[in-house]
């Protein structure tokens, strides 16, 4: 066996290259295809493109229409959507680094629990992670998710973001509070960052929660977060990030100023209570409790304010305020004028319809849907589709290849040795006997191929720098793969039966004499 091996391989094992060769080609194709198929379906599943949005504009008779006819189940089963939701498409003004107040492109939806949100918060779409957990938001949060596009125009450099951003909001009379204003009638409310993220929904710069769109339009004693409260100027809070020392009652004491000693009587922190504040950093929101009688006077509360502001500032730590204090009253959509809901989602399971969905849209309603994220998607089903076509061809291909080699290459060998064979078989050498020592040999030559394929292939995979953040070029490893090793090694088997069978059918006369 051992000769007929060496005989069967070729010279300077020839014919193991070759078929090493043509297992490498097959199988990178499988890996890169397998990985270009897990990079497409998880593209096509992103609730991004699940969600289709139509954008009403300021008819409030046709949002209501709208909203009434797709909320009937039969529209729904027909088109393949299980509900809709609607939000605001407004701006937010929010305050830069430098004072200025800048508008940004923002969309307030009801429900910042559903999955459209969660795939706002995917890891692949966050810059450098930064992101509250999905389980901690609520629908009443104030807080705010901004792409790093708008965290740029806002001053931000990129991997330095903020715990908090400033609100632009109209705070009038609040400087008799102590309250630091940008004019007369404006002051930085500080509102969570809840992520940075690299796109939103409808290419927005900022999504958040309708409440905050709500309590922003109120006014005076009515708007949390309008500063002219005499509890945000009496109340110090602040956010105190991870690691940060020193924010103690005994150490504030030791270096604040002799005559502010006094004024501390405990540090406490809030973790609890603030939830509406809590931001993507970890850390603390503390307050710091004034000595209660006698009673300090504004100015005096203002002085340890700034004293430990100035102190803190340069390790991350800032003021806030605790909107908690100010609930806002009843609110109706006859409040919010020009801030009524104007946008309608729909979130598709299946888009096999929605082409017809966006025909019925447009024909009963006048309404044009963005489809842009749609086309894409069914872009990225033709293509998966092709990936796999390919993928088969490539298989059925190398099949074909290998045992075209594999019959040429014991039709040669058969040639060569037949009267061996002959002489083998006139001493009594059964057939099943040289059948298994040929289907051993030859079998064993495309196994060994077929290991140096995979272990070839495999550490392309680990050195070579295909990747793209947590996606991969190859991914060796994968039901395919099992696949095309279980069919090519069955697929060869069979072969080698089959002509060994027929190439061993002749008597040992016929062999000898090449009859």
């Amino acid at each position: 066996m051992k000769r007929e091996c060496r005989v069967v391989l070729g010279p300077h094992a020839a014919n193991l290259w070759l078929l090493t060769l043509v297992l490498t080609a097959t199988f990178f194709a499988i890996a890169f295809s397998a990985a270009s198929t897990d990079y497409l379906e998880d593209k096509m599943n992103d609730p991004f493109t699940n969600w289709v949005n139509i954008d009403t504009g300021a008819d409030d008779d046709m949002i209501n229409a709208l909203k009434l006819a797709l909320d009937d189940d039969s529209i729904q089963r027909r088109f393949g959507y299980n509900g809709i939701q609607t939000e605001v498409n407004s701006s937010l003004s929010l305050v830069d680094k430098d004072g200025i107040s800048r508008l940004f492109s923002t969309l307030f939806y009801e429900d910042l629990t559903s999955d459209l949100i969660r795939a706002v918060l995917n890891e692949d779409n966050l810059i450098d992670g930064c992101s509250i957990s999905p389980d901690s938001l609520s629908n009443s949060s104030l807080g705010i998710v901004m792409t790093a596009d708008a965290m740029t125009h806002l001053g931000y450099d990129e991997n330095q973001w903020p715990a908090y951003v400033d609100y632009h909001s109209r705070s009038i009379n609040a400087d008799t509070l102590g309250i630091a204003m940008l004019d007369y009638e404006y002051a930085r409310a500080p509102l969570p960052l809840l992520a940075v993220v690299k796109r939103l929904p409808m290419n927005k710069e900022a999504i958040a929660s309708k409440y905050l769109n709500e309590v922003r339009k109120k006014s005076g004693m009515d708007c949390p977060i309008d500063l002219n409260h005499e509890n945000y100027a009496k109340e110090l809070f602040y956010f105190v990030p991870e690691g940060v020392e020193g924010f103690t009652s005994d150490s504030l004491r030791a270096w604040l100023p002799s005559s502010m000693k006094g004024y501390i009587n405990e540090v406490w922190s809030q973790d609890q209570p603030l939830d509406k504040l809590r931001s993507w950093k970890n850390g603390s929101i503390v307050k710091v409790y004034v000595t209660p009688d006698p009673p300090l006077s504004l100015s005096e509360i203002n002085g340890l304010e700034h004293e430990i502001t100035e102190h803190f500032y340069p390790m991350g730590v800032e003021r806030i305020y605790n909107y908690d204090t100010m609930e806002p009253g009843d609110y109706t959509n006859e409040d919010r004028e020009g801030e009524r809901d104007n946008v309608i989602s729909a979130h598709f399971t299946t888009l096999d319809s929605i082409g017809a969905f966006e025909y019925f849209v447009k024909s009963k309603f006048g309404l044009q849907i963005e489809m842009t994220q749609v086309n894409a998607k069914k872009n990225f089903w033709a293509v998966s589709e092709m990936a796999g076509v390919l993928t088969a061809a490539m298989i059925i291909f190398s099949l074909v290849s290998i045992i075209i080699f594999i019959v040429n290459m014991m039709h040669n060998y058969f040639q060569k040795v037949k009267r061996n064979l002959g002489t083998f078989k006139a001493f009594g050498v059964s057939n099943n006997g040289l059948l298994q020592v040929y289907t051993v040999i030859i079998f064993g030559i495309v196994a060994v191929a077929l290991a140096i394929t995979l272990v070839l292939v495999w550490i392309v995979e680990i050195l070579l720098p295909l990747r793209e953040g947590h996606y991969t070029y190859l991914t060796l490893w994968n039901p395919i793969t099992g696949w095309a090793i279980v069919v090519i090694s069955v697929s060869v088997l069979v072969c080698i039966l089959l002509v060994m069978k027929r190439l061993l059918r002749f008597t040992p006369g016929d062999l000898i004499y090449d009859r």
